[in-house]
């Protein structure tokens, strides 16, 4: 994205800021005479997720009311699932056609990718509960699973590496398991560790 300014001076830094979102410009010439400003960095929070959060909100209050009415989850917890994981833990979300993963994160100077997952415990559920299928002949690196309360506000995240993630998955014993990769919500969790909330307190 490149922005125009005509009354700056070359060599001079611009930052923009918003409550949304922030920006810092290097100004650098142009062949038409104009000072072009080009974003070096941007925030992951911006204007769009405003937007986001909105929609999740009055989804949320629907889901509720559906499910008072029918008994039954709307099934938006995936997307809010990966919402949230993005604003807890600050992981990219990629691109909805991206096969495989979900998010990305930096992690040891590479790209680690991410498959998420979330699961709606209601008070008094058992954590036998399954998970949406992990599909591991996809490429990923590890699977976050967003635990959420009857108002799909997250409780709790758990991240699992790939290589037990398999080793769970491709274990004798369950069709269900094997088939269409679906773990339960305890044994995710034993194989998993718990990335939020942690020791130092709960995400605001």
């Amino acid at each position: 994205m490149v922005y125009v300014f005509p009354c700056l001076t070359l060599g001079d830094s611009w930052e923009y800021r918003q409550p949304w979102a922030a920006f810092r410009l290097r100004i650098q010439p142009s062949t038409s005479g104009f000072i072009q400003a080009k974003r070096v960095r941007e925030l992951n929070i911006n204007k769009n997720n405003e937007e986001i959060v909105a929609i999740l909100g009055a989804a949320k209050k629907l889901a509720q009311r559906y499910r008072t009415l029918t008994g039954k989850p709307l099934g938006i917890a995936g997307e809010v699932a990966e919402f949230e994981a993005a604003r807890i833990l600050g992981v990219e979300l990629v691109d909805a056609r991206q096969a495989g993963y979900d998010a990305t994160r930096l992690e040891n100077g590479g790209v680690h990718r991410l498959q998420i997952k979330g699961r709606c415990v209601l008070p008094g559920a058992s954590r036998s509960q399954k998970l949406g299928g992990i599909d591991i002949e996809k490429e990923f690196d590890g699977v976050l699973l967003v635990l959420m309360d009857e108002y799909l506000n997250a409780t709790a995240i758990y991240e699992a590496d790939r290589t037990p993630v398999i080793a769970a998955i491709t274990m004798p014993g369950s069709k269900a398991r094997n088939e269409r990769g679906a773990l339960a919500v305890s044994k995710f969790i034993s194989i998993g560790r718990k990335v939020w909330p942690t020791d130092a307190g709960r995400e605001g």
